[in-house]
Formats: structure tokens, C-alpha cells, sequence
């Protein structure tokens, strides 16, 4: 079995698990697992695709242009036909989104048209042009892209995200100052050398028998993503969530890439909570800020506190969020919100819990008692371990 903490120096290893997943699956049929990896400046996130640099499957580039991946000129270089079979790993693309309006959506509608694994268009120049090429994408780029709406309208329901975790970098990058292009190919060298363990085909070799497991999630991304239309401030339209086969495959897919990765042939329960974290990353960052605090049912004045937006802002996510069905409210005047759906998102087990009664963040007595009432009205009973956890908490001193 794969040693990814150690190997790569990481206490989480998602990022690098999300790379590997997409690699190790990208000659299974279905809709691609497309990705963004999304972080700060100085996240590791441009720094992890370089370690995939010179691999067979792997083709990188540092940004794309409109004439990038269909060329559309007489004699001109397509990228499109060379991705066959590969991953595609742009390491800024964010520099796209900076672009000019019509040079970005251009890209977008390239990347659009070839999701699907063929691509067919007509130049002035070449005439007619068309390829079949089916390839995954994993893009690093910033907190940013929240603010492009046409990256959501364009491309949001085929890109899944995964969100680089906090890392805190400084005294590391004080001890290793200077040792950049020795850990560089230190890394690289780890990264070929797991590659070549993982065969083109060694995704047929595992079994996924958690459709259960995977329907929640799935329908959670699914409605919690969708886009909800204002006109003049108000909302114009009721919301139309998209189907759910393109996220089952792309999430199935990921599960089996991550299996892959450890040596196992079947889909066990630490790849369904690796989905749960990928689909949860999906969401738009403040709905899934605002789905988190309501863990616990609460009033609007909590989440100012918890998701630190203002009052406004969160009334405008929570009236999109309820007209969606994932939030409801008990329709006082001081209204309290909550979310339904988390349980069954989290699977069980649920939220996570404060580890003891009095340490920091924990929640008072009377909001633990709050959550224990709402996780058993969802079925969860004593036998579930954030049902035990919180009898626990109430137990302690005070108790």
C-alpha cells in the first residue's frame, strides 16, 4: 500500500489522493472526473502539478489560449488531438480567467464542446474540423473563480473542485529555503515512481458496490451548485437542478481512482468520505460555509458569527439555499434555519463534533443538547458514533 503522508511529507494528503484518482482513471469510459485545484498563492497547488511534469499520461501547460486546443488556422498545432488519453494539467488558470471577456469564454466553449470526447467546428480558413479525444483536466487556480459566473454557466457542472488545505508553510520554507530543486525532484521522482505502479487498466479490477452511499452525495452537489436566477434582486426563476448521471460517473470514477491508488479492489468506506470532501469542495464556498453552521439549527445572528458575512449576504444565500430545499426555517420572526439534508450528506457519523466540553470553538451546553435532538429526529440512533460523541460531551463536568 501506497504511503502517501509519509511519502510526500503531507499530514492530509487529499490534494495529492485527487491527482492520483484522476490519473489512474483516465482511460476508464464515461464523462471525465475534470478538476480544479483550488487554493491561495503559495498553497502547493502549482507546485503539485509540476511533480506530474514528463509523465506519459500527463500533458501540462502553464495557460491556454483561444487557438490553444483547436487551432483553426491552415497549418496550425491543435492541441485537442494530443490529449487523447491524458491528463491535461494547466497550472495557472487563473491567468485565464483574467483574460479578456471573449478570449475566456472562447476557452470555455472549447473546453464545453470537448467534454463529451469530440469536438467539431468550422473555420473560414481550413473549413470543417473535428476530433475525437477523450482526456481529464486538472486545473490549479485561486479563490477567484467564485467570482466568475461565467466559469459556472460555461463550465461549473463539468468541474469538480478540491480545495488545497490550510498548510502553514512558514517555518518549513525557513528550514528548506534554498532546497527548492532538490525536494522538486525528490517529489517528482516519488510521483513518477507511483505512477508507474498503476496500470492503464487496473481500474477494472475494482468493485463499487456503495451506490447507496453515493446517491446522497451526489443529489446534495447536485442541487447545492445549482445556479438560482435573480432579476432586479429578486429570485426570477425556480430552480433547475442538473441530473445526476454526469456527477455519478465523475464521482464514481474518483472513488475507484482512489482505491487504485492504495492497492484495493473495492470501494471502501474512507473513499465514500474522500467523495463527501470532494463533493462538499464543489459547493460555492459560502453556501457550503452556511450548510456547515447549520449542523446545528440556528438564528441568522450565529451565522454572522460562524460564516463572518453580513447580515445581508447570508439572507441572500439562505433565501437561494431554501429555495433549493436544502434549508428550512420555522418561519418565526426570529427565524431559525436549518439543514435537513446534512446528516445524509455526511453519512454517518455527521458533523463533526467538538472534541471536549470547554475547549476552544465549542459549542454551549444548550446547542449540544440542540444538535443531539436533531441528529436522533433524522434517525441517527445511539449506536452512531456523533450521536455517542455528543452523549458523551453532555456527560462531562456540568453534565
Amino acid at each position: 500500500m501506497v504511503q502517501v503522508e509519509s511519502h510526500f511529507r503531507l499530514t492530509d494528503p487529499y490534494v495529492i489522493e485527487v491527482v492520483f484518482a484522476v490519473l489512474a482513471t483516465v482511460t476508464m469510459p464515461g464523462d471525465p472526473a475534470w478538476t480544479f485545484l483550488v487554493g491561495p498563492p503559495s498553497s502547493l497547488k502549482t507546485e503539485i502539478v509540476r511533480w506530474f511534469r514528463g509523465l506519459p499520461k500527463v500533458y501540462t501547460t502553464s495557460r491556454l489560449t483561444p487557438h490553444s486546443l483547436v487551432s483553426g488556422l491552415k497549418g496550425g498545432d491543435s492541441l485537442l488531438p494530443q490529449l487523447d488519453g491524458k491528463v491535461l494539467m494547466i497550472k495557472d488558470f487563473t491567468a485565464i480567467l483574467e483574460m479578456d471577456r471573449k478570449a475566456r469564454e472562447e476557452i470555455f466553449a472549447q473546453l464545453r464542446d470537448a467534454f463529451d470526447g469530440y469536438y467539431e467546428g468550422h473555420f473560414g480558413s481550413i473549413g470543417k474540423l473535428s476530433f475525437v479525444s477523450h482526456f481529464s483536466v486538472l486545473a490549479a487556480v485561486t479563490s477567484a473563480i467564485e467570482e466568475y459566473y461565467s466559469v459556472q454557466s460555461f463550465l461549473g457542472p463539468r468541474f469538480l473542485k478540491a480545495r488545497v488545505p490550510a498548510l502553514d508553510g512558514f517555518d518549513k520554507s525557513v528550514e528548506e529555503g534554498g532546497r527548492e530543486d532538490e525536494l522538486r525532484r525528490l517529489f517528482s521522482g516519488l510521483v513518477e515512481k507511483i505512477a508507474a505502479s498503476i496500470g492503464p487498466d487496473d481500474w477494472r479490477r475494482v468493485s463499487f458496490s456503495r451506490v447507496l452511499d453515493l446517491k446522497p452525495i451526489v443529489q446534495h452537489l447536485a442541487l447545492g451548485r445549482t445556479h438560482v436566477s435573480r432579476s432586479d434582486g429578486f429570485i426570477s426563476q425556480v430552480p433547475e437542478p442538473e441530473m445526476l448521471p454526469r456527477l455519478t460517473k465523475q464521482l464514481k470514477k474518483l472513488a475507484i481512482g482512489r482505491a487504485v491508488l492504495y492497492g484495493r479492489t473495492e470501494v471502501d468506506e474512507s473513499d465514500i468520505a474522500f467523495l463527501r470532501r470532494i463533493a462538499h469542495d464543489t459547493l460555492p464556498r459560502n453556501r457550503a460555509a452556511i450548510i456547515d453552521a447549520l449542523g446545528t439549527p440556528c438564528r441568522v445572528e450565529s451565522l454572522v458569527r460562524d460564516v463572518h458575512l453580513p447580515k445581508s449576504t447570508l439572507y441572500r444565500h439562505l433565501e437561494e439555499l431554501m429555495a433549493l430545499g436544502l434549508v428550512d426555517t420555522d418561519g418565526a420572526a426570529a427565524a431559525t434555519y436549518s439543514c435537513p439534508a446534512t446528516p445524509h450528506f455526511y453519512g454517518k457519523g455527521g458533523p463533526s463534533i467538538p472534541k471536549e466540553v470547554g475547549g476552544a470553538g465549542v459549542p454551549p451546553r444548550d446547542q449540544l443538547q440542540v444538535r443531539l435532538s436533531w441528529l436522533r429526529s433524522m434517525g441517527f440512533d445511539d449506536s452512531d458514533p456523533a450521536v455517542s460523541r455528543l452523549r458523551q460531551l453532555l456527560s462531562g463536568p456540568g453534565g
